[in-house]
């Protein structure tokens, strides 16, 4: 693979995991909170300790993947400091991810809280994330040396004009206002109906045949929004401060859309 195909993936992966991220520790804050609302059937055993640092951790996470979406940005960018920024925002990240295995396997011991043991064994599965973020790493410092100029990038000029990159903004609008659609269409449809068989009826009285499958329109909003974020990403190397703008918006928004996708097909 070329080495500007190689950051335009490493950007584009950094942008989506850090919106997964942000998604992720919001999520972690939200239950935390709700655990006082619940019912005693529906709670589970939570020291005020254990509540304090899961919290603490959540906002930490907000911070580490904001920092991570925007070094993924200024990484495509290919701003003067974005090599500084993505190895900072990877490291940082990587901490951030091995540290509370520390923290919550010898700070807080192996009590009988069946929370703490889950959250423990989730935490080990999710050693994955660092184990990325290290091969991402490896994949910066690998390109580093032909990040600012290389061949493929003196190519990639001379065959995307200005107007065809302008071409490519609109169609990554045009992509991510299908599925931003879709989203609009499930909304009004949830608040039709009372019930799961009739809002599937509603959607399914909009949409041609082909698309009644169960998960159709939730695959066909994910491949739009994964083509918007293709687009965007490519079109970023319009000089204009407004374009930039305008293909960083729709990257960010397709990759939280993307995100929404995901997370519905779980």
């Amino acid at each position: 693979m070329k080495t500007s195909a190689w950051i335009k993936l490493i950007g584009i992966l950094c942008i989506v995991f850090g919106v997964y991220g942000i998604w992720d520790s919001i999520s972690q804050i939200s239950i935390v909170e709700m655990i006082p609302l619940m019912t005693p059937e529906e709670t589970f055993e939570l020291s005020p300790k254990v509540q304090s640092l899961l919290t603490r951790l959540g906002y930490l996470g907000i911070l580490v993947y904001t920092f991570y979406l925007i070094a993924g940005i200024f990484f495509l960018l290919k701003k003067t400091f974005s090599l500084n920024i993505i190895y900072i925002a990877l490291i940082v990240s990587v901490l951030f991810n091995i540290i509370p295995l520390i923290i919550i396997n010898e700070s807080l011991g192996r009590g009988p809280n069946d929370f703490l043991f889950n959250y423990r064994i989730d935490l080990f599965s999710n050693m994955l994330s660092p184990a990325l973020d290290m091969a991402l790493l490896i994949g910066v410092r690998v390109i580093g040396k032909n990040y600012y100029n290389t061949p493929e990038a003196i190519e990639e000029a001379k065959i995307f004009s200005p107007k065809l990159l302008k071409i490519l903004t609109f169609l990554g609008l045009l992509c991510f206002s299908i599925p931003l659609s879709l989203q609009g269409l499930w909304k009004y449809a949830f608040n039709q109906a009372s019930n799961q068989a009739d809002r599937v009826a509603i959607i399914e009285s909009y949409v041609p045949e082909f698309l009644h499958g169960r998960y159709t329109v939730t695959f066909l909003g994910a491949a739009f929004c994964l083509l918007a974020i293709i687009l965007s990403s490519v079109s970023l190397k319009l000089s204009g401060i407004l374009w930039k703008s305008f293909n960083i918006v729709i990257l960010v928004l397709s990759s939280l859309l993307l995100m929404l996708y995901l997370f519905q097909m779980m």
